[in-house]
């Protein structure tokens, strides 16, 4: 291996080496590096100075840096051991590190996603939630501000897809750490109050109701088929939920059936059999 790197960087002396930028980074976002860079932290196994040199390398080498920015990262550090030791021993200590970061290859993958969500995190300029059914996410990133829902942002793929589609941009997402780029999204979310018709269900039940109210009256059971409402002997409203589900599938389409008698509980009327002015027998009506 070709090791001329070294005479420039040794003859330079401690007081000289600059950190690289991946090693910085790593000084600021991880605790753990920054303590076994300053030779403390270990609770077990070589808490020597070679120790901690090779802790220290072996750090930047799983967080994908090179042997460049490993090398920088020991001869940087405070008590100058790798400096005074020499040419061979910094290799011997890169050597080790390469071969410890082999076996623990999980280590860079975790922080190499870690600093991707925290990048990606960076890209989304404003979130705010919409309170509505569903919840409307309005969502800015790379200057462009779009809508989603819950469901597209906790779906790592359906969000890259919505994003790529609102911005023309892609924002690459880790796996792994996806839910903790998600719960940033939600935490950082201002919430917007908005009245129930805005809402799909709102608007559903403000329609169904402007149907109900403009009904005509009968006073039998053909009128009631025919979609009228009909009363009972004791002045009770009903109506008949096939001439109604027709109606209203002319203004609602995507509204289904067993969604139409919801609302219709939730507006006080109930599923029961009563027996109607001239009949005989008893009919099933929606009665209030």
């Amino acid at each position: 291996m070709d090791s001329s790197w070294l005479d420039d960087v040794l003859d330079a002396g401690q007081e000289d080496v600059q950190l690289t930028g991946l090693v910085a980074d790593l000084m600021v976002r991880n605790t753990r590096f920054a303590a076994w860079f300053n030779g403390k932290g270990k609770a077990n196994g070589d808490t020597s100075a070679r120790g901690y040199d090779i802790a220290t390398a072996r750090a930047v080498l799983e967080a994908d840096g090179n042997d460049g920015d490993a090398r920088c990262a020991v001869l940087a550090r405070p008590d100058r051991h790798a400096a005074e030791m020499g040419e061979n021993y910094l290799l011997d200590v890169l050597r080790v590190a390469r071969e410890q970061a082999k076996k623990a290859p999980s280590a860079a993958r975790e922080w190499a996603e870690a600093k991707a969500v925290s990048e990606s995190g960076d890209l989304i300029e404003r979130v705010v939630l919409y309170r509505t059914d569903p919840p409307i996410y309005a969502i800015t990133a790379f200057g462009v501000t779009f809508d989603t829902t819950a469901a597209c942002v906790l779906n790592r793929t359906r969000f890259q897809v919505r994003v790529a589609e609102a911005t023309n941009k892609v924002m690459d997402l880790p796996k792994k750490k996806y839910s903790d780029f998600v719960r940033s999204i939600f935490d950082r979310a201002e919430v917007v109050d908005m009245p129930d018709d805005a809402s799909e269900a709102g608007g559903n039940r403000a329609e169904v109701e402007a149907i109900l109210s403009g009904m005509g009256e009968g006073d039998d059971r053909q009128a009631l088929d025919r979609g009228c409402k009909v009363k009972t002997d004791l002045g009770q409203e009903c109506i008949a939920l096939r001439p109604l589900a027709k109606t209203v599938r002319m203004v609602l389409p995507q509204l289904s059936r067993p969604e139409l008698c919801k609302i219709l509980r939730g507006l006080g009327w109930a599923d029961v059999q009563v027996r109607l002015p001239g009949e005989a027998g008893q009919v099933r009506v929606w009665r209030r």
